[in-house]
């Protein structure tokens, strides 16, 4: 049990590094910590893992893999849409409830393909992360993007929130792995992070990074 929590307090630990790694590149993107003028993003760009994903329908995961969803569910709580009766319709009511990115979507009036709030022509927000993601599979998120619109600008707000996978893929190798291997991994990931968060902002994009729960 002493082990056990030892490993705890090293991830812990490693969480931290990426956390603080994290912080850095946002002031890279910004430019320095203090605000030198109100930011209206034109477009908003989610990477991530699950915790960043609406489902438009069924989703693949980064094996490839089918994940049965209906249209709006989100990986946190999902409300029925009902009508003018209040009868439940079968189908999801996407902003009830709404996760992180939603949430900030709503702040700069943008919403998303797959929960289009402002019943924009063209949805402002796109999301790029994926059911299980790693921080690996955060560069290909990365690419994808660039691909479809060309390249980012500075009137775009990127953010990411990734990591979770590799915490747990990390403390599962334990005690196959010793504590301070574990931690390593989880040390390594951060690091990977931060060379990939910084790479983004420096493609112009301002880059939004939150920390894990």
């Amino acid at each position: 049990m002493t082990v056990g929590k030892a490993c705890v307090r090293g991830l812990s630990r490693a969480l931290r590094v990426s956390m603080l790694v994290g912080l850095g590149a946002v002031l890279s993107a910004c430019g320095g910590g203090d605000r030198v003028s109100n930011f209206s993003p034109q477009r908003l760009i989610v990477f991530g893992d699950s915790s960043s994903v609406v489902a438009g329908g069924n989703l693949t995961d980064v094996n490839g893999g089918t994940v049965t969803a209906a249209a709006g569910a989100k990986f946190s709580v999902n409300a029925q849409a009902v009508d003018s009766t209040g009868a439940a319709t079968g189908a999801l009511d996407c902003n009830s409830y709404p996760i992180w990115v939603q949430a900030l979507g709503f702040h700069y009036g943008i919403g998303f393909a797959e929960c289009n709030t402002f019943t924009e022509t063209t949805p402002r927000g796109k999301i790029y992360a994926q059911v299980g993601a790693a921080v690996a599979d955060l560069s290909a998120q990365v690419a994808l993007a660039r691909a479809d619109a060309g390249g980012f600008r500075s009137t775009d707000l990127a953010t990411v929130m990734i990591g979770q996978q590799d915490i747990l893929d990390a403390y599962a190798q334990y005690p196959t792995k010793t504590g301070a291997e574990v931690i390593a991994l989880a040390e390594a990931a951060g690091e990977t992070l931060g060379r990939n968060i910084n790479a983004l902002a420096q493609e112009g994009a301002r880059v939004l990074v939150t920390t894990l729960p």
